[in-house]
């Protein structure tokens, strides 16, 4: 499945850490969804690959909000402890997401980002 490239604007996890998810996955199933936006991963690419090298049938489910970006970065910047980015690695999604939504994306989260 191809990825939207609104997720894009995230590294992908290490192989290591790609490993626990699938392991994860294995054990207790596909927790969160894979979440599709355009016929696309919005969300969830990891996921997306652990549950393809495990074997394990992923569930998708649809965006259905009007701001995919500003969705895309609450998720990934916003929540606690989830995704372990460096400050460099923000910077480059602040400056990529800048990208995109001057692309036609409406954020109303870009500019009050904080790294």
């Amino acid at each position: 499945m191809e990825f939207h490239p609104i997720a894009n604007i995230f590294p992908m996890m290490s192989d290591e850490e790609l490993s626990e998810l699938s392991k994860d996955i294995t054990s207790n199933g596909l927790r969160v969804p894979i979440l599709l936006h355009e016929g696309k991963i919005l969300d969830g690419r990891s996921r997306y690959q652990a549950c393809e090298s495990s074997g394990v049938r992923p569930e998708y489910t649809e965006f259905e909000g009007h701001d995919p970006l500003s969705h895309v970065l609450d998720l990934h910047l916003h929540r606690p402890k989830v995704r372990h980015l460096t400050t460099g690695q923000k910077a480059v999604v602040v400056a990529e997401a800048q990208t995109i939504g001057s692309g036609g994306y409406q954020s109303r989260n870009i500019a009050a980002l904080q790294l």
